[in-house]
């Protein structure tokens, strides 16, 4: 899985092995979000608010909104949530 500019590798459970090494990149492009399926094995299944869900071929992309959930098997899901903007304080103590 893929965050932010600067890719970030996740692990994830997969005692039946369903989820690929490399099974799903998500990315930021501008204001939207991008699912892209990594030619996983077992697939991607996307399910963007309001509408059914769709299983992602091999390599295929979809522009998701927030509230998308993503399946990639082994019940590991991710939700796609609004970004929030941390604005520092001046007089910040840990």
């Amino acid at each position: 899985m893929v965050r932010g500019v600067t890719p970030v590798l996740l692990t994830a459970p997969s005692p039946r092995r369903e989820v690929s090494s490399t099974h799903v990149e998500i990315r930021q492009e501008g204001s939207a979000v991008v699912v892209t399926d990594l030619r996983s094995t077992n697939g991607t299944r996307v399910t963007i608010p309001g509408r059914h869900p769709v299983a992602l071929r091999q390599g295929e992309s979809i522009v998701v909104l927030v509230g998308t959930t993503i399946d990639i098997g082994d019940g590991n899901r991710l939700e796609i949530l609004p970004s929030t903007r941390i604005t520092p304080q001046e007089d910040f103590t840990p």
